[in-house]
């Protein structure tokens, strides 16, 4: 049974959005509240590693600007990362809204200036939605706008790049073995590996086509179905996903390359590449095919599902193709480069077995 309730406290509205003015006025601030903000994304940071009591953590630092002007810093840690380091080499000229939901206000030591951050794993991030609080944001913003850019280094938390922090040789690397005997050991890690084969003959997937949304369609009767927006779209934007098998001198595993990666090693978006390609082996597109034999510095996230099916595939947040940087954290991988790596399968075959065999043939 569902009764109405009608009282004076009881909240109306689905976000508890704070304005930047509020935030920054350092009276009565308290770090342990939660709360929303909505804003415009003008400047993103490149994303950063650190270490922490001894663990490896993300951060990303990008900054937000309410109709007044009034700019405000936030960070974003660990899994909430790869949520907005998708926009970080984005050419799209559109505004970039983002509404911060479950977001806790910090005082920075240095300067003194109050800035945002991400709470735990609660906190959700909103792009460029229909909903109301966006569409009172878009009335009230001017057509002169702070045109948004991505910053290299100068990071409100540290002054280098991930780019640096790689080339300074501070990343540590780790062998594919290494990450199946830590099984209860989660994070995101650097591999050094050479992509061997395509696992997989689905390159691509159709997407929603809201900005920023990203999210996989779903047939719904006639229709593609985005859940996360609730939409119906008659067609999609493709993107890769492509699940590659990698191998280094010890292991071999599954890992899944998204859009950003396959744009930096193909350099043809998935759409254009669908309508042009020539395919060759199992249909796959040649141009997909050039992966084969590349040794790269994998960025993955490595997750307990994982560890539940060896078939689940290790998600790639980040690629390094620089060989210098390759050969610098794996020179043994680069120096057996004319070695076939490929994984190698023992299987057991009986009389039975090989008659089958025999007769298909």
């Amino acid at each position: 049974m569902v009764k109405d309730l009608k009282h004076v406290k009881f909240p109306m509205k689905m976000y508890r959005l704070k304005t930047f003015k509020e935030i920054k006025s350092i009276e009565g601030l308290d770090e342990k509240h939660l709360f929303d903000v909505i804003g415009r994304v003008i400047e993103i940071h490149c994303p950063e590693e650190k270490l922490i009591n001894g663990k490896n953590s993300r951060l990303i630092d990008f900054t937000l600007e309410d109709p007044d002007g009034i700019q405000l810093m936030c960070t974003l840690w660990d899994e909430h990362v790869s949520k907005i380091e998708a926009f970080y080499n984005s050419t799209s000229q559109e505004p970039m809204l983002v509404l911060v939901q479950f977001c806790r206000a910090r005082v920075c030591l240095k300067s003194g200036d109050v800035k945002i951050c991400s709470s735990y794993d609660v906190t959700q991030l909103l792009f460029n939605q229909e909903s109301p609080p966006f569409e009172e944001f878009r009335k009230r913003t001017s057509h002169e706008q702070t045109p948004m850019r991505s910053i290299i280094s100068q990071s409100s938390f540290k002054e280098c790049s991930s780019y640096s922090v790689a080339l300074s040789g501070d990343i540590e690397v780790r062998t594919i073995s290494e990450i199946y005997r830590d099984k209860d050991v989660f994070g995101d890690f650097w591999v050094a590996a050479r992509i061997v084969f395509i696992d997989d003959p689905d390159w691509y997937y159709a997407s929603c086509r809201t900005k920023g949304c990203n999210k996989k369609l779903k047939l719904k009767g006639k229709w593609l179905w985005c859940s996360t927006c609730d939409r119906n779209w008659g067609d999609g934007t493709l993107r890769y996903r492509v699940k590659v098998r990698v191998v280094d001198l010890d292991g071999n595993a599954p890992f899944l390359l998204w859009d950003r990666e396959c744009l930096d090693l193909i350099g043809i978006s998935a759409d254009d590449l669908k309508d042009t390609h020539t395919k060759g082996r199992k249909g796959l597109p040649k141009e997909l095919e050039t992966l084969i034999g590349l040794n790269l510095l994998f960025r993955i996230a490595v997750r307990k599902e994982q560890f539940q099916n060896y078939l689940n595939a290790f998600s790639v947040m980040r690629i390094i193709t620089d060989e210098k940087i390759v050969e610098k954290h794996a020179p043994e991988l680069i120096q057996v480069r004319d070695r076939d790596l490929s994984p190698k399968l023992e299987l057991e075959l009986t009389d039975e077995d090989l008659w089958d065999i025999e007769e298909y043939c």
